[in-house]
């Protein structure tokens, strides 16, 4: 993806939720060599077609998946995580609760 090649992938429900087949890759079944077979002659067959799903999942690594994006998604949830700890501990302390630990 990041190298605008096309990308063949196995079909399942996390990279349906990120790919479309045909589209930005070929989804194909998981454990099924001819499937990814065909898969793979259909690229070859159609150099325009593989240019084209190459550099639309380069768009969509640029603008979804890239490094510097996947990092910032997970310190937003990070840090969501250490403020509810924070909120809660704050309450504890604020209500004179009794800690268990």
């Amino acid at each position: 993806m990041a190298s605008a090649k096309p990308l063949i992938t196995a079909r399942t429900r996390a990279c349906e939720k990120v790919f479309t087949d045909g589209y930005d890759a070929l989804l194909v079944n998981l454990d099924d060599p001819l499937d990814l077979s065909k898969a793979v002659l259909k690229l070859a067959q159609n150099p325009e077609m593989a240019a084209d799903i190459g550099k639309k999942g380069n768009e969509l690594y640029h603008r979804q998946l890239s490094n510097q994006i996947i990092k910032a998604k997970i310190e937003k949830i990070i840090f969501k995580i250490i403020k509810a700890y924070i909120d809660i501990f704050k309450f504890y302390i604020n209500n004179r609760v009794k800690f268990f630990w």
